[in-house]
């Protein structure tokens, strides 16, 4: 089975959300949304949160304001990022990436034009976030590619 989630890192502060349902779900730790991270505390806590086996596969979308972030190697990722057919999850994702790096796990594509054309600009929801070098855009050609295999 596949679970797909959606982390914020911003600040030293994580937000983690599952996706089921066609929603966004927090998953809170101590009834908190967001929570100071630190790698090693915050992936034994998310393993054990999810009850985390090795059959499960994983697939993650992750804003931050850091070049880089690791999901625990011990974690199984999906074969492909089930993000990729979730045109919903990805027009809410992309109202909240201006000015953060995106990362995906397993890896979906560089994301570098789509980084630049959000960097400095301030989330709008009233905006139409549908043209070409959008996020949604992006995703709704891997999606077209996707289903036509």
């Amino acid at each position: 089975m596949v679970y797909s989630y959606f982390i914020k890192y911003i600040h030293n502060e994580i937000s983690v959300q599952e996706r089921r349902d066609d929603k966004f779900h927090y998953i809170k730790k101590n009834g908190e949304k967001d929570f100071p991270f630190e790698s090693d505390i915050f992936w034994r806590w998310f393993k054990e949160k999810i009850a985390y086996r090795e059959e499960l596969e994983l697939s993650f979308v992750v804003l931050t304001d850091q070049d880089d972030f690791a999901i625990d190697d011990t974690i199984s990722l999906a074969k492909k990022n089930h993000f990729l057919t979730d045109s919903l999850a990805i027009e809410e994702i992309q109202e909240q990436s201006a000015g953060l790096k995106i990362h995906t796990f397993p890896k979906m594509a560089d994301f570098t034009a789509i980084e630049a054309s959000n960097a400095g600009r301030k989330p709008d929801k009233t905006h139409d976030n549908t043209g070409e070098g959008t996020l949604a855009e992006y995703f709704r050609k891997e999606t077209k590619t996707y289903r036509s295999k």
